[in-house]
């Protein structure tokens, strides 16, 4: 047995309009993980083509290579609907687990992009930080508020490296909701008519 402490990251703040209409939002998604089991890889592939689309013959060369505990993560990253319908399977794969991934989302796309900007993951040239960083626009300059503070689990596992207990030493604070001047219904009008 074994304990480590692992950073969870906070929810990024909104960025709203003046009218309080969402020009940046977070979307939950999930990655799958499939750990190694004495179940063969056809019998997992049948249980989760009905749900996601991922290479077979890749999944069969990777998974059957694995040594129990090692896991596999298919692509892509599903969504919620997607992820509780196979949460609800679960007891069908006993090797099927998780990872909730939060991706940031822009509902009015390139009107407001020039603008708004984007995230991306952080990376090693970001210093120590963790989580979405904003790269261009308001989510580059408002970045430090919209980031939030990140919390600690206290994680211990078996000596299979199975999670046993994971314990908040202290939650993620999120980030602060952002409201700014641009009227994104009148952004939409003017482009309308420019067209």
């Amino acid at each position: 047995n074994f304990t480590k402490n692992k950073t969870t990251t906070p929810i990024r703040g909104l960025i709203f309009d003046r009218n309080f209409e969402v020009l940046a939002e977070n979307k939950i998604f999930h990655k799958v993980h499939i750990t190694k089991t004495s179940q063969p890889a056809e019998q997992i592939i049948t249980l989760l083509e009905k749900h996601i689309e991922f290479d077979h013959d890749q999944f069969i060369k990777t998974y059957n290579s694995l040594e129990s505990p090692q896991s596999v993560i298919l692509d892509p990253l599903i969504n919620t609907a997607t992820y509780t319908e196979l949460a609800l399977s679960q007891w069908k794969l006993p090797g099927l687990s998780f990872e909730e991934e939060i991706l940031r989302y822009y509902p009015h796309g390139e009107l407001t992009s020039h603008l708004i900007g984007y995230c991306s993951k952080a990376t090693q040239r970001d210093q120590g930080k963790s989580g979405l960083i904003g790269k261009a626009g308001v989510e580059k300059t408002f970045d430090e508020r919209l980031r939030g503070t990140p919390g600690l689990d206290l994680i211990k596992k078996n000596a299979r490296g199975t999670i046993k207990t994971q314990d908040a030493i202290f939650a993620p604070r999120g980030g602060q909701d952002i409201q700014l001047t641009i009227d994104v219904k009148l952004q939409k009008g003017v482009q309308g008519i420019m067209r």
